[in-house]
């Protein structure tokens, strides 16, 4: 029996044969109303082969009220719409293959006796060169049961204490952590999704609050001007002005994309690398481009 706010992995693949095998866990858990569950996302065998995927949960919206993401040492993943969408953090290798993901928390207000499901109904993964990965979902449902309890007794029956919506200290995330108070709708990291095709591909830079910068010209400057309205004001005096040169340019030669900063006082970082005076530096979808103490952006395509 699964009590409201906690829950365990009771499945374990972790091999390195066959398909991708992902799952949600537990499968069925009990929670009180007015009280809050968690479900892990899991991979249970060759995690260390995913670099980036999206995936895509149906439930009935009516019931949820709130849903946070709790993620652990590996992985980044971001609510964008209707999915979420998820990456490796730069840098970091997954030393087994079993791996959870992400943990989602729900939140139920309803004061009524309830039984629904949440279905993972897409999962996609792709490795380091951008190629899908055969991926198959074990364990797709988890039913909710939604249990009625006394006034005098619901303070206890929530069980369990709420989860922290980001690491502390996580360098990676701490843009998110400015905005803590917004729904994260940042898209990050799909062109290790990205199959060869005619579709046309469009390409932004995501900024911390999920807003999009079109990049799809052959050249841009991106100076100040770029950036009012994404960030408060008083920081914005530390990107250099288009008329200066600007802060950074990004060209576009065929299929790829490379940044350059000659211009900027704060200089530009790519992946926590500094890259003024570096010549053109290749970008590759998902990269992290900064503005020390200012901004930070992710490179995104999307057909």
């Amino acid at each position: 029996m699964y009590i409201s706010g906690f829950y365990c992995d009771c499945l374990a693949y972790d091999a390195d044969t066959g398909s991708i095998k992902v799952g949600l866990v537990p499968s069925k858990i009990s929670v009180y109303s007015g009280s809050s569950f968690k479900i892990n996302l899991t991979i249970f065998n060759m995690a260390n082969k995913i670099i980036a995927g999206e995936f895509k949960l149906n439930f009935p919206s009516k019931y949820i009220s709130h849903v946070n993401l709790t993620l652990n040492k590996y992985w980044v993943c971001l609510k964008v719409s209707n999915k979420y969408v998820f990456y490796r953090k730069p840098g970091v290798n997954v030393t087994k293959g079993y791996s959870v993901i992400v943990t989602l928390m729900f939140s139920h207000n309803s004061s009524f006796k309830d039984n629904f499901n949440i279905s993972l109904v897409m999962f996609k993964a792709a490795d380091k060169n951008g190629n899908d990965l055969q991926v198959e979902i074990t364990e797709k449902t988890v039913a909710v049961s939604i249990m009625q309890v006394s006034s005098s007794n619901e303070g206890q029956a929530g069980g369990g204490s709420e989860a922290s919506l980001y690491g502390t200290g996580d360098f990676y995330l701490f843009y998110i952590a400015i905005m803590i108070s917004l729904s994260v709708a940042s898209v990050i990291l799909v062109s290790a999704l990205y199959l060869r095709s005619k579709q046309k591909v469009l390409y932004y830079l995501i900024t911390p609050t999920g807003m999009r910068i079109p990049v799809n010209n052959p050249k841009k400057i991106f100076g100040r001007e770029d950036f009012v309205g994404y960030i408060p004001r008083s920081k914005l005096i530390y990107i250099t002005r288009t008329s200066k040169g600007g802060q950074f340019t990004i060209i576009r030669l065929k299929n790829s994309f490379y940044i350059i900063d000659k211009y900027s006082k704060n200089p530009t970082m790519v992946n926590r690398r500094i890259i003024k005076g570096l010549g053109y530096v290749r970008l590759n979808n998902g990269d992290v481009i900064e503005i020390p103490g200012v901004i930070k952006l992710i490179f995104y395509q999307e057909k």
